[in-house]
């Protein structure tokens, strides 16, 4: 009997030992925060003070790794072959997971096999104009588009993202022409509108602020349905007139597929300890526009069934297909 028991607590102690593991190894290495975007954007932006939080918290590495281009594909493939040991994550959007399923037959990699880890922040899309385009507002935009069909180009950080669809949607409802010009990420679009290479953006408005103080850019309307303590004159776009136009940009971390429940958990652990601090809180969030979230991961896997279906509506009112 002696024996029996002895044999039981050592398999007990067995169970313990593994259970335990995942949370220990997790901090074997550096963690690497895959962006799918180039430096300086707002995804960038939170990746990296999410990266330098963590790791203080940690008390190891956390690095951030920029794979821009191929409409987030790119990045997200080379995450979903990653080792699921938790030292791999990306800095995934609503693109990434809700619309390229959409949009593309056929994927490199499956979107439904990433794992939620948390839901970081949210933001806010902006309509904005660059000072050329003579609109002082939205009715003054359709106008100036219907007038011109064709002339007028929008933006967006890459074909089926949300402001590519954001466009496309709001092209439709005004019964008008706009030509879809993708780039690689929102800093490119603000710099293209600079240039006056296109004209029009819908999107999170932090890359776009000092310019909008210059004057050389200007918002026309919030896409939400209150204005924002950013840009509080600006109005809604229901008060402009299209209350059933909606545009959301999330971000959230995901690790590759199969990888740990205790590993997932204490990562979501680590993201909302960092997002709950005050000061993390005002400088990556707050003060960009953002609205923060910190959200576990069945809250995250729960949000992305319901993202998943409002994306097929407004894909297929849009039109958008790419193969």
């Amino acid at each position: 009997m002696k024996s029996s028991i002895r044999r039981m607590l050592a398999a007990a102690a067995l169970l313990l030992i593994s259970a335990a593991a995942p949370a220990q190894d997790i901090q074997s290495k550096p963690i690497r925060i895959v962006v799918p975007f180039p430096p300086g954007g707002i995804a960038d932006g939170l990746a990296r003070g999410l990266a330098e939080r963590m790791g203080k918290n940690m008390r190891q590495t956390v690095v951030v790794d920029n794979r821009p281009g191929g409409n987030t594909i790119i990045a997200a493939e080379a995450v979903s072959t990653a080792a699921p040991d938790g030292h791999t994550l990306m800095m995934a959007t609503d693109a990434t997971l809700s619309v390229l399923p959409l949009i593309y037959s056929k994927l490199p990699f499956d979107p439904a096999a990433l794992v939620p880890v948390s839901i970081v922040a949210h933001t806010t899309e902006f309509l904005v104009v660059t000072a050329d385009v003579p609109a002082s507002d939205v009715a003054g935009l359709v106008r100036l588009a219907r007038d011109k069909p064709g002339t007028l180009s929008y933006g967006s950080q890459g074909l089926g993202s949300n402001g590519h669809l954001a466009g496309a949607t709001f092209a439709r409802m005004a019964g008008v022409e706009l030509t879809h010009v993708p780039y690689k990420g929102l800093i490119d679009v603000v710099n293209a509108m600079l240039g006056n290479h296109t004209q029009i953006v819908f999107a999170g408005v932090l890359p776009m602020l000092p310019h909008i103080r210059a004057g050389k850019l200007r918002p026309l309307a919030v896409i939400d349905t209150k204005r924002s303590p950013l840009l509080p004159d600006v109005p809604t776009i229901a008060e402009a007139g299209f209350p059933a136009l909606e545009s959301m940009a999330w971000f959230g971390l995901v690790a590759p597929p199969h990888t740990p429940k205790a590993i997932v958990d204490r990562l979501a652990a680590e993201v909302r300890r960092v997002v709950d601090d005050t000061e993390f809180r005002q400088k990556y969030i707050v003060d960009v526009g953002l609205t923060a979230v910190g959200s576990g991961p069945s809250e995250f896997a729960s949000f992305l069934a319901r993202d998943r279906e409002k994306y097929v509506v407004q894909v297929r009112n849009a039109g958008v297909r790419l193969d």
